[in-house]
């Protein structure tokens, strides 16, 4: 998408992209990792091993995802109901940041630009 013009209504899809690739590079860890860890020799005791835990955690973070895109961009009807559905989850994440402390000046101008965000989506 980068370089390409999108028309202002539409910008909000520019989020399908990184999205999609985040999904992407979590199954490309799964791949990798599935393969197994072998550690250098040790007092001549060889450490070959799957790693499930992080499998595990990387498989839901990939699911998640997956769901998340999927419930956003492909599976409602139309495109105001997919618009609708993108402003809540973006929502939710501006509410989540207000959570964080910030202590540069800068971080304390975002959030409120972020509050301004929030207030306009909560209209909409």
């Amino acid at each position: 998408m980068r370089g390409k013009s999108i028309p202002a209504e539409m910008s909000w899809q520019v989020d399908t992209e990184p999205m999609a690739m985040k999904f992407l590079f979590h199954l490309g860890s799964l791949h990798v990792l599935q393969k197994g860890t072998e550690l250098p020799n040790m007092a001549g005791v060889p450490i070959k091993y799957v790693d499930f835990p992080s499998v595990a955690t990387l498989a839901r973070a990939a699911f998640e995802t997956f769901l998340a895109f999927h419930f956003i961009f492909v599976n409602p009807p139309s495109s105001e109901e997919k618009r609708f559905r993108y402003d809540v989850w973006h929502l939710g994440g501006l509410r989540d940041r207000q959570k964080f402390l910030v202590t540069s000046q800068e971080g304390k101008d975002l959030l409120q630009k972020e509050k301004i965000q929030i207030e306009k989506l909560k209209i909409k």
